[in-house]
């Protein structure tokens, strides 16, 4: 596992969203060559945000292939995600369950069901500002890893204290960080386009900076780090291998430049087979 698709970026199956479905047909997108994560799935069905006939009015672009979205976590639910991935019906995709549990209870009861599901591993994703007790985020990450025996990954926003992703990456195989931050963070003096949803999370290059730093707070940390935020080029990747990152994950390049990820991800692998 080096490269990941991140954050529903390829939509719950691996293979895209429509607009994507041509580019997978026509090999621009290979998703067998990554490992895919997952867009997350609550308990229950959550409404969300997004609506599929006005997609673009909780995601924008920005300069720069920067962009801001809002989603509020809209899916249908994981007892809906588990029928799509138990019997999974593309058996070349390595998919990885991502959750998102608002309680320590509803933790162990989604990774109880995950159970037996065509996954290599489940990423508990506590990295949306819903959550926002830290000590909730601990009995969380603690009840996943009494609950279950699939590989764990944590998966932390910028936002997080570096004391807590700490205190609990004992728990997990690996960490993933960050996929993007919140405007207020990044643009602490600018009205989001999307202020009726209470900023949104950008991300983009723009967000390299903040995912630099906090894999420089992270070091020595004692778990794998999947790095992601921003990656657009192989430089990135060498840069934040030099920090300690140890897989890589791409999520906004494939709105941007979706034939991109394969192609950083091979020169990446040629690369280190000729070292």
């Amino acid at each position: 596992m080096d490269f990941l698709v991140s954050s529903g970026a390829l939509a719950y199956s691996g293979y895209g969203w429509p607009w994507d479905w041509p580019l997978v047909w026509s090999g621009v997108i290979k998703p067998e060559e990554f490992t895919i994560d997952t867009k997350s799935f609550t308990r229950y069905y959550r409404e969300g945000n997004y609506r599929w006939y006005r997609p673009w009015s909780v995601l924008r672009p920005l300069a720069g292939g920067c962009w801001v979205n809002s989603f509020g976590l809209s899916n249908p639910g994981l007892a809906w995600g588990l029928r799509k991935f138990n019997p999974y019906p593309w058996e070349d995709l390595n998919i990885i369950l991502s959750i998102f549990p608002t309680s320590p209870e509803e933790c162990s009861e989604m990774c109880q069901m995950a159970e037996g599901a065509k996954i290599v591993g489940i990423e508990v994703d506590v990295s949306c500002p819903n959550v926002d007790s830290t000590r909730g985020v601990v009995s969380i990450c603690r009840a996943a890893k009494e609950s279950t025996s699939i590989p764990l990954i944590a998966k932390f926003g910028y936002q997080h204290p570096t004391w807590l992703i700490r205190e609990v990456a004992p728990y997990f195989q690996a960490l993933h960080l960050i996929n993007a931050v919140l405007w207020a963070t990044v643009f602490p003096h600018k009205k989001s386009p999307l202020a009726r949803y209470g900023g949104g999370g950008v991300s983009g290059p723009i967000i390299q900076p903040f995912c630099e730093d906090k894999l420089k707070e992270l070091a020595g940390v004692g778990v794998p780090i999947i790095a992601g935020g921003g990656i657009d080029s192989i430089e990135v990747v060498k840069r934040y291998a030099e920090l300690g990152a140890s897989a890589f994950s791409f999520g906004t390049l494939f709105l941007n430049r979706p034939w991109e990820p394969n192609r950083i991800a091979r020169k990446w692998r040629q690369n280190s087979l000729s070292l």
